[in-house]
């Protein structure tokens, strides 16, 4: 005799979850898809369009402020000289602590010009030896640069 094999009956249940697994994975693929298409156009971004490199000199890149009277203003003035044949491009600048700021003259400076940044420590109401930096990243090969201001807040503090 020719027994028919039984097959095994799959349940309604195993489609449903065959479904959410590809639904799972077609959403692994399109997340996966979308990081590298982000990652792509920083790269491209980031390393294509760069301008070539320039080298710059600055005079003075640690500025020692000395001793300064409690609640005066406190600010470093730096000088950059582009001394390369391309425009000098400040991409992005950023100082070490929240309780200082810069100021730039210009995000391009011409080869020749000169870039003057503006630095301010704005937390000057506590007595003793301060020291903030400034990062700056620039289209040369020496970058990051970093400019350094420091000194010693004198006085008593006021309440």
């Amino acid at each position: 005799m020719n027994s028919i094999p039984k097959l095994p009956v799959v349940p309604v249940m195993e489609n449903s979850v065959k479904q959410k697994v590809l639904i799972i994975c077609r959403n692994i693929a399109l997340l996966i898809l979308g990081v590298s298409l982000v990652f792509a156009t920083r790269f491209y971004i980031n390393y294509q369009q760069k301008p070539p490199l320039t080298s710059v000199f600055s005079l003075t890149p640690v500025i020692n402020l000395g001793q300064i009277k409690l609640g005066q203003p406190v600010e470093a003035h730096f000088l950059l000289v582009n001394k390369g044949p391309h425009p000098l491009v400040v991409f992005d600048y950023e100082a070490d602590c929240s309780c200082s700021v810069a100021s730039i003259s210009s995000p391009e400076t011409a080869p020749g010009d000169t870039l003057h940044i503006k630095f301010q420590f704005l937390e000057n109401h506590l007595p003793g030896f301060f020291q903030r930096s400034l990062i700056l990243n620039l289209n040369t090969a020496s970058s990051p640069i970093v400019l350094v201001m420091r000194g010693k807040l004198i006085g008593t503090p006021s309440q």
